[in-house]
């Protein structure tokens, strides 16, 4: 299969807004945004299935990696005007869902409330992703032949940050360490834009069994420093199987079997729901309850669809706000239920 032909079918094309989907990617989207919110689950979960909660670090991770995957696909114009897009699609959607969780539960509003939420952690990762924005930037502008090279250079910095910062309080909180996490995961977002290049590579079976290898190794370092507290030090390695993880997650999505899927009704809907990562992300703990458990795995199922729903929701309600302050155009209203 030659590299037309694949670009072919790897690639939908838009026709009114021109924007190139990659149907890898937005299954990948899909993924994402299916492990985060997993992750969080272990209170609707049975007890001998709490462990079935987890993946969460590699949804994080696949978010920031297809972020950077498709901020390749375009060359950046003018920063002021290509940022000014990033913050139009990130911020009206959180103060939309802000205000609406500030009036249906009662919770005192505040100017803070819109950068950090009502969670212990914040919006870590619209933070995050917002510094990001300005390093691939930076890169894409300036450094667009040195791609390998910062990364391997973000690599480095780990290693380094982790040998001055080191403690074991911080080693058992390293994944979700606030700064240290933003910086690592920069690591994924770099490798998206790098892999954007290699979006024409063939699946086959030995990058499955990467996949599989890299997610063995990395629970299976985890359980080692949880049985042998002597390695801690070394459990910033965990971050390299990781790499392999979502390297892997990528080779799976240029296979055949996922490109006849995401081009089929049922990957019109994974596609969907994939594009409404930020605003699942933001409003899909607010639904979490144990109350209905007995019913186990159906509330799983329903919790799911009224997760979808509910961004659904807050992604038109956003929508119809953003195009009330264009006083140039009149309401786009099939944009706002839901074509791009």
């Amino acid at each position: 299969m030659n590299m037309n032909t694949t670009m072919s079918e790897s690639y939908r094309f838009t026709g009114q807004t021109g924007r190139i989907h990659d149907c890898g990617i937005d299954f990948l989207m899909f993924i994402a945004v299916l492990l985060v919110v997993n992750s969080h689950l272990d209170i609707m979960y049975p007890g001998r299935l709490k462990f079935l909660a987890t993946g969460g670090i590699f949804g994080d991770a696949l978010f920031f990696f297809c972020s950077g995957y498709k901020l390749f696909l375009k060359k950046p114009g003018r920063f002021d005007n290509w940022y000014k897009r990033r913050v139009v699609r990130v911020y009206p959607s959180i103060v939309v869902w802000d205000v609406m969780v500030a009036i249906i539960f009662s919770l005192p509003f505040s100017i803070l409330n819109l950068f950090d939420g009502w969670r212990p952690n914040g919006y870590w990762f619209v933070k995050c992703i917002m510094f990001h924005y300005i390093g691939i930037y930076l890169i894409q502008k300036y450094m667009i032949n040195q791609l390998k090279l910062m990364i391997f250079a973000v690599f480095a910095g780990v290693f380094v940050w982790w040998l001055t910062a080191y403690s074991p309080e911080f080693a058992n909180a390293m994944l979700s360490a606030p700064k240290f996490q933003w910086y690592y995961m920069f690591i994924f977002t770099l490798a998206g834009a790098i892999l954007r290049k290699h979006s024409h590579i063939k699946f086959r079976l030995w990058m499955a069994m990467l996949f599989s290898f890299s997610m063995f190794c990395y629970y299976g370092f985890l359980k080692c420093v949880d049985l042998f507290p002597i390695i801690t030090p070394l459990r910033v390695l965990v971050i390299l199987p990781m790499f392999g993880v979502i390297y892997g997650f990528f080779l799976i999505s240029r296979s055949d079997a996922v490109t006849k899927l995401m081009n089929t009704k049922g990957g019109a809907v994974l596609k969907f729901c994939g594009a409404l990562c930020l605003e699942v992300y933001i409003s899909h703990d607010v639904l979490l309850t144990g109350e209905y458990n007995h019913l186990f795995p159906l509330n799983i199922i329903v919790y799911f669809f009224l997760v979808f729903l509910l961004a659904y929701i807050v992604r038109c309600v956003t929508r119809c706000l953003v195009q009330t302050f264009n006083l140039d155009k009149p309401y786009d209203y099939g944009a706002i239920l839901g074509r791009e």
